[in-house]
This record gives C-alpha cells, sequence and structure tokens, in this order.
C-alpha cells in the first residue's frame, strides 16, 4: 500500500481518486488509485470495480465497496497536505453513506472515492493490501527491423516481423493501413511489429500465464512469435510498451487509457482493438492491460522521474 505523504505526483493527470477509508498512526491518508475518467468514454461502474479486484489482494473476511464522496478539485493541485483528522473522519461518513454497488449499471462520475469493507458484520473501514508488481520495467521497443542483445543475439525473427505485416496490413490501433505501392508490396514504414508479452520477461510468463498452450509457445521462442504480436503505428507502440493504454478482452477489446494526457497518440482512436482477433491473444492481452492497471492505475501511478 503507497502511504500518502505530502504530494501526490500524478494529481493533475487524474480525475477520479480513490483512498482508503482508514488512515495511518500519524493521521495521513493511502491512495489506493486513481485514473481520468475521459467525458466521452466515461467508464462503467463494475469496471471500476473489476479494476480495483485486479489491484487488491483478496481479503477473506468481506467484499470491498466503493463509496463517493463527491467532485474534487484535487487533480488541478499537485501539493496537497493530508486531511485534517475531523475534515477526514466527516468525508468518510459521507462517502459512507453513499455505497455505490458493484452491478450498478451506470458510469462512474469524477470526484473522490472510499473503499470499505462489507463483512457481516457491516462496512468496516480499512486499509487495502495491493498487488505486486512483477512487470518492473520494459524498455521501449526499437525499430522493427530486429534488435541485438548486449552478446550480439538477435532478439526478433524476420519471419515473425513479416508474417505480422501479411496478417493485419494495418495499424491495429488507429486503422491506419500500409499504403500498396504500384512497384509492388507495400509501404510499412512507421508501422512496426509490437510484442504484446515483452521478450525481456519471458522468464516469468510461468508465473503470469496460465493458458498452457501460450505458455509454451512463449518459452519455446522466447516469445519472439506471431500470436505474440500486432502491427502499431510507431508512436502507439511507443506508448503500449510504456502500459499507457491497453485493450481489455472482457470487454471486447476495448481500449482504455488512464491519464488526462497519457497515450496521446490513441485519443482519438476506434474504441475497440482494429480487426479480427486471435484466440491465442485474450490471455496476453489480459495480462498486458493488467500490467496497465498496475503501472497506471494503482497507487500514485507512474513516478515524475518515469514515463
Amino acid at each position: 500500500m503507497a502511504e500518502f505523504t505530502n504530494i501526490y505526483h500524478n494529481a493533475d493527470q487524474r480525475n477520479v481518486h480513490i483512498w482508503a477509508s482508514e488512515i495511518s498512526p500519524l493521521g495521513r491518508r493511502y491512495l489506493v488509485a486513481g485514473c481520468y475518467n475521459e467525458p466521452n468514454r466515461p467508464i462503467p461502474v463494475s469496471t471500476l470495480y473489476a479494476w480495483l479486484d485486479i489491484i487488491m489482494q483478496k481479503n477473506d473476511l468481506g467484499t470491498y465497496v466503493l463509496g463517493y464522496l463527491g467532485p474534487t478539485t484535487q487533480q488541478a493541485v499537485p501539493e496537497i497536505v493530508p486531511y485534517p483528522l475531523m475534515t477526514f473522519q466527516q468525508n468518510v461518513l459521507t462517502a459512507r453513506n453513499h455505497i455505490i454497488a458493484r452491478d450498478d449499471p451506470g458510469a462512474i462520475m469524477p470526484g473522490d472515492y472510499f473503499v470499505f469493507l462489507r463483512a457481516r458484520s457491516g462496512l468496516r473501514r480499512t486499509v487495502p493490501t495491493l498487488e505486486r508488481i512483477v512487470i518492473s520495467s520494459r524498455t521501449v521497443t526499437q525499430g522493427a527491423t530486429g534488435t541485438q542483445t548486449a552478446g550480439g543475439a538477435t532478439t526478433r525473427r524476420a519471419s515473425v516481423r513479416n508474417q505480422v505485416r501479411l496478417r493485419d496490413g494495418q495499424c491495429r490501433v488507429t486503422g491506419q493501413p500500409a499504403p500498396l505501392r504500384n512497384r509492388g508490396g507495400r509501404n510499412y514504414r512507421g508501422l512496426q511489429v509490437a510484442h504484446i508479452y515483452p521478450l525481456a520477461w519471458w522468464n516469468k510468463a510461468k508465473d503470469l500465464i496460465l493458458d498452457k498452450t501460450i505458455y509454451k509457445l512463449l518459452d519455446r521462442f522466447h516469445g519472439d512469435m506471431i500470436e505474440n504480436a500486432i502491427l502499431m503505428r510507431s508512436d502507439a507502440h511507443d506508448q503500449f510498451d510504456d502500459y499507457q493504454f491497453g485493450y481489455w478482452p472482457r470487454e471486447g477489446y476495448r481500449l482504455y487509457w488512464f491519464e488526462l494526457t497519457g497515450a496521446p497518440s490513441v485519443l482519438h482512436a476506434p474504441m475497440a482493438l482494429v480487426g479480427p482477433r486471435h484466440n491465442q491473444w485474450e490471455e496476453l492481452f489480459e495480462q498486458h492491460f493488467e500490467t496497465c492497471l498496475l503501472w497506471h492505475f494503482m497507487g500514485f501511478g507512474r513516478r515524475l522521474n518515469q514515463t
């Protein structure tokens, strides 16, 4: 759990702030998560709950529920002092009286939320335990022509790149096609082959990928395979590798980003992944999306010295 001190680094990038309903012994709040709720693409209540279920460890004593405090101006203030204790108690009480049901059919509203534990004895204040980040870093991929490790080993195969180009023929994020040329073939300049699961972390796939068929493929080819690749515009590829946006298979591969100025290349992209989906992709995209949440939704998100 990230303890709130005196600076909330990404407050200006979020209009949804989710706090623990209990405070530290020093009277400081605990920040659970936060995101930007795009007005033209609002986040459903059920989706927000599902995201919280991913980043918070299960509590055997009950189920987490959200209470809504109301609108906030915090997203415009980078430095925020901790609540005075009395103000905090009042806000928790207000949120407690405005519990949002998990099956609420509506969309979330910008503002402050508090996490409570619904136990047999009723609502309890709580400080949720957050999940651990496994993929803690990812080098933004260079050109799609292949890269080399320090030892000179090629990390990408030309055959995979060519197969993905032929299969996709367009940026699967924006729909931008690779134009045909009279002299033959397509012009793929500006389009790159992106790996869904990062090659550098293939040795952790056993812990993160549940589908044994997919894991065996990742292990055999160290992740460089057509089932783990997709064609993207180079700028979107950079942001995809930084987990600034992701596609969620549970909602038909819907596109989500998590910060106000995050993932600028996809702000006007279609709301879902362009083109046909493949069965092998589901768990790989699910894992990518969960890492998006751990990096940019959970706690403070990425620090100022990170992208």
